[in-house]
């Protein structure tokens, strides 16, 4: 059996480390996350989001001197950082004797291999975690406009006010039952118009100033009912703002939105500009394990139970509702 020595503890805490960052990198390397949100440090508890509406255009001045300056708008939103985490708690006897005190049939070094490997993976799937509780709160939860992050009637001007857009794109779906006659190249065909149909509703948005936004759908996002047809309406490529070019749409597929069949998703990407995506993971401290590190033998005797703690400081946030639309089949 083991003995916790100073050796001991430091072999034991670098292969629990190396655990933590394989199975971190192993996992991070099938993640979507990063497609949908944008990731930015933060600085303090509360992170203090602002930026300016666009008002800025260019306007005739007939023989000159007829000078136009355009008011500036801006927009706020603070979001506040969480703690997460998880711990390891093993006494001295369970190590030395590789035997779990409420459960004796599970040896101690095994387990905590094992919550190594799972508390990496979690760290690792955590942003993922937060952006999928965000789309399926979207429809109640506020975004920094005041009114639900999905919502048909989302003012331009983020303070209130005028003209109004939405990122609701209803009667559009992708599996149609064929009707009468129709049969699967005809269905096909009108799913493939209502894919067009979100495409276009994407490319009307405009800014506060009137200005085309020039936004270029780059991902659809389906439970698993609809990945199979998915992948094939977007085979063909869409075409993009430009008319001379083809692009294709990735398909992104997750089982978390299985729970609203026929129901999916059209992220965006502003081509003016990579200010603030459609979601946010801002991170004040990254996920990291804490250790003992080297120890003397005297204070090794005394310890008679050890904690092994993996912290970090963030959270997760709506960004701009025009980047992220939500498709329904009804």
């Amino acid at each position: 059996m083991a003995k916790v020595t100073p050796e001991f503890v430091v072999t034991f805490e670098t292969e629990i480390k190396g655990l933590v960052t394989g199975n971190w990198e192993r996992v991070s390397r099938n993640l979507m996350w990063d497609r949908l949100m944008k990731t930015r440090p933060a600085s303090g508890k509360v992170e203090i989001l602002t930026w300016l509406l666009e008002t800025a255009k260019i306007y005739p001045e007939g023989n000159g001197g007829n000078k136009r300056f355009d008011d500036m708008v801006a927009a706020t939103h603070s979001i506040e950082i969480e703690d997460f985490g998880a711990g390891l708690n093993l006494t001295k006897n369970e190590i030395e004797d590789n035997q779990l005190r409420d459960n004796p049939s599970v040896g101690a070094l095994d387990y905590a291999a094992k919550w190594a490997r799972d508390i990496g993976a979690a760290a690792a799937y955590h942003p993922q975690d937060l952006l999928f509780k965000l789309i399926k709160a979207g429809l109640v939860q506020k975004s920094y406009d005041g009114v639900s992050f999905f919502n048909a009637a989302h003012p331009i001007n983020a303070n209130g006010g005028g003209a109004t857009y939405s990122n609701i794109i209803p009667n559009v779906p992708l599996i149609i039952a064929p009707a009468g006659a129709q049969n699967e190249q005809d269905v096909r065909l009108i799913a493939r118009r209502n894919l067009g149909k979100v495409i276009a509703h994407v490319r009307k948005q405009r800014f506060l100033n009137g200005v085309a936004r020039y936004l270029r759908p780059t991902v659809l996002l389906v439970g698993t009912d609809l990945v199979d047809e998915a992948n094939f309406l977007v085979g063909a490529g869409i075409i993009a703002q430009n008319s001379n070019t083809v692009e294709k749409l990735e398909v992104l597929c997750d089982p978390s939105l299985d729970d609203e069949p026929g129901v999916y998703y059209c992220g965006v990407e502003d081509m003016l500009s990579d200010e603030l995506g459609a979601f946010v993971f801002s991170e004040r401290e990254p996920f990291s394990l804490k250790t003992y590190g080297p120890m003397t033998e005297a204070v090794l005797n005394r310890m008679k139970e050890f904690e092994w703690h993996l912290d970090g400081r963030n959270t997760a946030a709506f960004g701009h509702p025009y980047l992220f639309y939500r498709c329904t089949p009804t």
